[in-house]
Parts: C-alpha cells; structure tokens; sequence
C-alpha cells in the first residue's frame, strides 16, 4: 500500500475522477486552483503503479476574454490508444456556466478537440456501445435557481448526437 501527496506547494489542488491505464498506471483529472483563488484550471495527472508522477499538464479555457474562466475537469474516459477524454464544467468569472468534452494526447501535452454545451456541467462519462461516442450526465441549469438533470450523447468528436433533461 502506499499514499501520495501531489501538487504544488503555493495552489490548491482537487482530483475529481480517475482511471487505471491496461498496465496499472493511473490517470486523475480535477483542478489547479491558483494561490490567490482567481484562476482554476482542469489539471491532468498520470503516474505510476506507485503514485510517482509521470506527468501533468494544466489546460485553462478563456470562453469570454478578456475574462478568465473557472475550469474544472470533472470525470475521464481512456481510449484504445491511451489518449484522453475529459468532461466538467467551465464559467466566466461574470458568464453562465458550460460543460465541456475535450480530448488530450496520451502524453498530456496536447489537446485534440475541445467542445462546450451551454448551461450544462458533467460529472460522469461512458463510452456509447452502438458508435464510437460517449455519453455525458450531469446537469443542466433551467433558471438561475433550478436545474435538471442532464444526458448528453456525443459523436467520436464531441458533436451533440441528442440529449434529454429529467425533472419535476
């Protein structure tokens, strides 16, 4: 058994989800809140079977520059080839909230495609058994102060094929 602590001395530091690799290693996705609180980013982790980090990379998303945006990775999905499906939830410091599908390289460093759906965020994610494409729950807000839940499902590339909210 062992037990790692990983970040960064001045930030805030939160994993939200993870997965193992075919060979046991581990990918986590959360946030990177900077230390003054004014930036949160997904942050991306891959170790070892011993908790040793691999790597990591920060990927931040300004949806209404000049404002900086609050992005947090909230669920994974590995491929085949070991790249990355991340979903979770972006706002503008003063915008509505969006979840988000994005797709990363298996080495961290590089993101494949990225995609938002309005007044939505994602907390989990499977891959769809009738195409290659993913489902995404979570919710979706109706007003500023009721939300349903959410189902979303996407093409291979995070194109909307459908989705259905469910509430009272």
């Amino acid at each position: 058994l062992w037990e790692k602590s990983i970040g960064e001395t001045n930030t805030h530091e939160r994993f939200r989800g993870f997965q193992t690799t075919s060979d046991g290693e581990i990918i986590c996705v959360g946030e990177w809140i900077s230390a003054d609180g004014n930036d949160v980013d997904v942050w991306v982790v891959k170790t070892n079977t011993t908790g040793v980090t691999i790597w990591n990379n920060v990927f931040g998303f300004d949806i209404s520059p000049p404002a900086f945006a609050n992005d947090r990775g909230l669920c994974l999905s590995l491929e085949a080839d070991e790249s990355i499906v991340i979903g979770g939830n972006t706002t503008a410091v003063v915008g509505p909230l969006a979840g988000f599908l994005m797709k990363i390289t298996s080495d961290g460093l590089g993101m494949e495609w990225f995609r938002t759906y309005p007044k939505t965020s994602f907390n989990s994610i499977a891959k769809t058994n009738d195409v290659a494409g993913y489902f995404l729950g979570g919710m979706i807000e109706i007003t500023s102060s009721f939300e349903d839940l959410y189902i979303l499902k996407t093409d291979a590339i995070g194109n909307q094929i459908w989705d259905n909210h469910i509430g009272r």
